[in-house]
């Protein structure tokens, strides 16, 4: 498959309702060379793109680099129309680095975040099947901060009949890996036996968390694209949907490089990632007009490509 293919998919509402798209208020001198790379990459064009790399690496440090990388897509970008090129592999292979070691320091933070929402929002009802889905991935992570956080919350909340015994079934060794793993299974045997405890039905609300506690749902995402299996890729999309994840988040979690990479042969993974190169040529649009200010030249010449 050739890097311009996945622009001509066709793409499906469910895919396309995915994405929360927001614009970017104003960019900073690092922003706007990111950008103006990005635009040089799509050209395709390998002596240029080292030249603007090359330019793009000497630039002053920046401690929102990171993030501007991701904004201009960077990472899939390269991966797609520059596999090849030195330069760009290099700027990627070092950010990515970086990112796995920001990303590991605010995982505890980010935990704490998702399971502080789902506390606030059922408090007072029992937890829509999705969530508790949600959950249950949490518990298979290999990550014992992911399993504590999952256990936590489904001690504190009520869920529905179906859990309780999934958890018994399925579950109870990886529960028990954790401290209060033994209060869980105390608590899900109890709810079985009292017989009073209902099975739970697929919610049809739309799921409004902060995007710092989307990040766990991300990260729980990410994890099935990675996987390449397409009854899992499958599922996780049909789960998720109705998390409304930003564009931002799927920059940042590097979805559309992951789809190029394992997921082509999957339909649902292809049309995503078709909505994701739409909603950032929108963005991608609205930054040439700035950028032609910026460098006027060098993004018009750009534009034309």
């Amino acid at each position: 498959m050739s890097a311009q293919d996945y622009t001509h998919r066709s793409s499906s509402p469910e895919n396309n309702a995915q994405i929360s798209l927001n614009f970017p208020v104003k960019m900073d001198h690092y922003e706007m060379h990111a950008y103006f790379l990005a635009s040089v990459i799509r050209t395709g064009h390998d002596a240029n793109i080292t030249l603007a790399t090359e330019a793009f690496n000497v630039l002053p440090a920046n401690e929102d680099q990171t993030k501007a990388i991701d904004k201009a897509n960077l990472p899939f970008l390269i991966d797609c129309f520059a596999p090849n090129n030195k330069a760009a592999c290099q700027l990627i292979q070092a950010h990515r680095q970086v990112k796995r070691t920001e990303m590991a320091e605010e995982l505890s933070s980010v935990l704490d975040a998702f399971r502080q929402s789902v506390m606030m929002k059922y408090a007072e009802k029992v937890v829509p099947k999705e969530i508790s889905h949600v959950l249950i991935n949490m518990l298979q992570v290999p990550h014992p901060a992911y399993i504590q956080q999952a256990v936590m919350i489904l001690i504190d909340l009520e869920f529905g009949r179906e859990v309780y015994e999934d958890l018994l079934d399925n579950y109870q060794e990886l529960c028990v890996g954790c401290p209060e793993g033994n209060i869980l299974i105390q608590k899900a045997q109890v709810k079985l036996a009292s017989g009073a405890t209902k099975f739970t039905v697929q919610s049809q609300e739309k799921f409004d968390f902060d995007d710092v506690a989307k990040e766990v749902l991300m990260k729980l995402f990410v994890g099935f694209i990675q996987s390449g299996d397409q009854l899992r890729i499958n599922y996780a999309i049909d789960l998720f949907k109705k998390f409304q994840f930003p564009l931002e988040l799927y920059k940042k979690y590097e979805v559309a490089a992951l789809i190029f990479a394992r997921a082509r042969h999957c339909q649902s993974a292809m049309d995503l990632l078709h909505n994701i190169h739409l909603q950032d040529n929108i963005i991608m649009a609205d930054e040439l007009v700035k950028i032609e200010e910026f460098v006027p030249k060098y993004a018009a010449k750009a534009r034309r490509l």
